[in-house]
């Protein structure tokens, strides 16, 4: 292999690709040079998730090699990025070199195969920004090992829409874009940790569209530049439609921005590390916002159009984090029995509430 390369291209590439690579071991990278660009394939075997890349190259001998992707990593990221990149490949190694620069790397053996779509039962292409959108939910994914079929994002289609689903069993974010059908059953769960990847690559590159595939065990995404491959949680995905509580008929509109600016004001003035804070309002009057064990420590209106009453109390740290997931400027918050449901177009959020008892309440 004899290839040049700019070094901002190369390292792009690379640190993208090197992404998937397992931080416990020392991940081998594949590298691979033809038709006018170099392909880097990182697999980590651990967490079942592979990435590749493209740059355009000056390729004047194709091949390949493997050779240790942090290493390798490192030492692009030394070279400026204007600078010219060389590399050759003999029997043993691997010599990287940039003007006066000349540097070597052991060559090492070729890593287990990356996973792969066999067979392809769908395929959907989707605009990034409705991919992100789905993809965001990961934000209410669970974390807990006994429930890790929870531990990831849920995507199933729902007549001319695709959903996605992340819920912890407190919280829960769901998101439908217009789409294709892509998958009718309840076990393709993406996890968490290449939901999160798969985002940043999309948020790196900036294509315009992206393509999704999937077996009965894999996912792949695909855009120019990348391709990534995860496999699913084996698992059968909860009926999430029957944790959402029914509405009361208490409802409340109110600006975003107003809501979350009274939230982190209480939040400075609290004391604990689980704060609780009292939603309250009465049909045509603002929202009315204090912490449920320290009334008197503040309290905050945020005006709203509000309907019938409600009173509840919510963990304030989860409403924060909730209400960071929307981005539009009204909000619709639905009261119901066991908690709240925020809602945004297609966008919705479920907050379980937290057991108090209101006597605790100062007069």
């Amino acid at each position: 292999m004899k290839i040049m390369a700019p070094a901002s291209a190369l390292n792009a590439a690379m640190s993208l690709a090197a992404m998937a690579a397992d931080k416990l071991t020392d991940t081998p990278i594949r590298i691979l040079a033809d038709h006018g660009a170099i392909r880097f394939c990182v697999t980590n075997p651990r967490a079942v998730i592979s990435i590749s890349t493209t740059a355009a190259a000056s390729i004047q001998e194709s091949g390949s090699a493997t050779i240790s992707a942090r290493r390798f990593a490192a030492l692009l990221s030394g070279f400026g990025t204007r600078s010219t990149i060389n590399i050759t490949t003999s029997d043993a190694a691997m010599t990287i070199s940039s003007g006066n620069s000349r540097y070597r790397l052991p060559l090492l053996a070729d890593p287990r195969a990356g996973l792969v779509i066999n067979p392809e039962i769908a395929r959907v292409e989707l605009a990034t920004a409705d991919c992100l959108r789905l993809l965001d939910v990961v934000a209410a994914a669970g974390t807990e090992k006994t429930r890790f079929f929870l531990n990831g994002v849920h995507l199933h289609s729902d007549g001319d829409k695709l959903i996605g689903v992340g819920m912890d069993g407190t919280k829960m974010l769901r998101v439908g874009v217009v789409a294709d059908h892509f998958s009718d059953d309840t076990r393709l769960i993406i996890p968490a940790t290449a939901v999160k990847m798969l985002g940043k690559l999309l948020r790196v590159t900036k294509p315009e569209t992206v393509t999704l595939r999937r077996s009965h065990a894999v996912f792949a995404a695909s855009a120019p530049g990348f391709e990534i491959f995860s496999a699913m949680i084996d698992a059968a995905y909860p009926n999430y439609k029957q944790a959402l509580p029914l509405p009361s008929g208490s409802s409340a509109s109110c600006q975003r921005a107003d809501l979350v600016a009274a939230s982190s004001r209480l939040k400075a003035v609290a004391v604990g590390d689980l704060p609780l804070i009292m939603v309250t309002w009465v049909d045509g009057e603002p929202i009315r916002l204090f912490l449920a064990h320290e009334p008197d420590a503040g309290c905050d209106v945020v005006v709203a159009q509000t309907c019938r009453s409600a009173r509840i109390a919510l963990s304030l740290a989860q409403l924060t984090a909730l209400l960071a997931e929307f981005k539009d400027d009204v909000l619709l918050i639905e009261m119901t029995d066991r908690g709240v449901i925020v809602r945004q177009g297609d966008k919705l959020g479920l907050l379980m509430s937290c057991r108090f008892i209101e006597k605790e309440i100062a007069a």
